[in-house]
Order: structure tokens, then C-alpha cells, then sequence
């Protein structure tokens, strides 16, 4: 339900702009939001959502002008602070970021996304007490988050809570079984933990879903394992070749060592 006296064209006309935002199309998206506000200029969600399209093109100074704009309106508007949150930590306004996480959470403390992504920018200060406690409250609200799984078990990862993490990766992977991300990261604990054979079965998910090119070591790791459990060289040096192609220097050390 819209909160705000707004006019039935301008209503419409926002509505417009929310689904072709969801259609990506945030260029025509813009024109709704701007036909909207033309007849409204205090309709906050329009400002808002027309925020939204703006940060899709990656005009974030320019969306948290909006974001202000609808929060000067309505300053009771959480989605508001939380878009301005997403905005202002693309632009590498750490703690304005913090104050508007912490602001929509307190607006609207079932918010999930915002305990997320509160906890994305916490990883990267490395706060993993805050992370967890973040990602916890995540998976409380909404338990089908996939993501948060994900990021909870990398976390324990951090912490060498291995069975921690597979538990947490494999309930990531019940809810997106196309994360390749999070079969590299279960193969990786198991394989810590010495079930190779379990860490080679998750690698080989990882490489069929056509893993990032961040995945140099995947097949590095994958070699490891194919030793330790003593298949045939041609096999594990395959691997390390293909390791070392992408540019792994271990891949290339371990060819040298074991494949020559």
C-alpha cells in the first residue's frame, strides 16, 4: 500500500516505473518516475524508486539525491536509508553506509537485506563478530537466503570451522544449486578436512556450472586431491597444466615438481 495522498495519475505512472525497472529498463523507468513527480513533487517513493533506477546506471551520487529527497519527505521511509546505504558503499562512504543501514534496520528491524548487506560491508573491515552476528539475524528473518548462507559459511571458513562451513554451504547450494562459488567452498572445507573424494565430486560441480575466471585454483586444489588419492599422473597433471595456463604459480611449480 502506498503511504502518501498522491494523485491517481501519479500513482500509475510510478507503478509504470517500478515494473519497467524490473524489466531493466531503467532509461524509460526514469521518464515514469519523472512524469510521477511532475504531477506529485511529495510522492517519496517515487523519488525513491526513481533512486533505484538511477543506481542501476550506476549514477549513485545522483540517486542519493533522490534518497534525500525522499527522506526529507518521509523520514520514516526505511527503504529510503536503505538504498542510500547501497549507494553511498558503491561510492566508498563507509560509515554514512553504516549510519543508513542502522537507520533502516531501526525503521524496520525485519528487514533481512539490510542485515545482509550491513554484513557485506563489515567483511570488508573485517568485523567477522559483526558479520556473523549480521548474516545470524539474516537467515533468522528470511531462512531461504542463499547468499547469507554462503557468506556465513565463508566466515566460518575464516575461522577453520570447516564442518561449520560445509553445513552452511550445503544449505546455500539447497536454495541456488547453480552457486558455483559455493561448491568451491564446500570442496575446499571437505578437502581440509581430508574427504577428497567428496572435495573432487564438489570441484567437478564447480567447473561444469562454468566457474568465475576467479577460479585459478580450482584446479590446482582438484590435482591435490587426485594425487592424494593416487589416480593416474596423466590425470593430476592435467590439472596443474591447466592450473598453471591460467596463471597459477603453484599449478606451475607442482608441474614441475610432480609431472615432469
Amino acid at each position: 500500500m502506498l503511504l502518501c495522498s498522491c494523485s491517481r495519475d501519479a500513482v500509475s505512472y510510478y507503478k509504470l516505473g517500478v515494473e519497467l525497472v524490473s524489466l531493466k529498463q531503467y532509461d524509460r523507468a526514469l521518464e515514469s518516475f519523472n512524469k510521477s513527480i511532475e504531477i506529485d513533487p511529495n510522492y517519496s517513493e517515487a523519488f525513491c524508486d526513481r533512486g533505484v533506477a538511477k543506481s542501476y546506471l550506476k549514477k549513485y551520487k545522483e540517486a542519493i539525491v533522490d534518497y534525500n529527497k525522499a527522506i526529507e519527505i518521509n523520514p520514516k521511509l526505511a527503504l529510503a536509508y536503505y538504498n542510500r546505504a547501497l549507494s553511498e558503499s558503491e561510492l566508498g562512504y563507509v560509515e554514512e553506509a553504516f549510519m543508513d543501514y542502522d537507520k533502516s534496520i531501526e525503521l524496520d528491524p525485519k528487514y533481512c537485506e539490510a542485515y545482509y548487506n550491513r554484513s557485506l560491508l563489515e567483511s570488508k573491515l573485517k568485523k567477522h563478530d559483526a558479520v556473523i552476528s549480521d548474516l545470524n539475524k539474516t537467515i533468522e528473518l528470511c531462512p531461504r537466503h542463499s547468499w547469507a548462507h554462503y557468506g556465513r559459511a565463508y566466515e566460518k571458513f575464516l575461522m577453520n570451522d570447516h564442518k561449520g562451513a560445509i553445513e552452511d554451504y550445503t544449505l546455500s547450494l539447497n536454495v541456488n544449486p547453480q552457486n558455483d562459488w559455493a561448491y568451491y567452498g564446500r570442496g575446499y572445507s571437505k578437502q581440509q578436512l581430508k574427504d577428497y573424494v567428496g572435495a573432487i565430486e564438489d570441484y567437478n560441480m564447480a567447473i561444469s556450472l562454468k566457474p568465475s575466471p576467479d577460479f585459478v585454483k580450482i584446479y590446482y586444489d582438484r590435482a591435490i586431491c587426485k594425487k592424494t588419492l593416487s589416480y593416474t599422473k596423466s590425470d593430476y597433471c592435467s590439472d596443474f597444466k591447466i592450473a598453471t595456463e591460467l596463471g597459477s604459480v603453484e599449478g606451475e611449480e607442482a608441474l614441475e615438481k610432480y609431472c615432469k
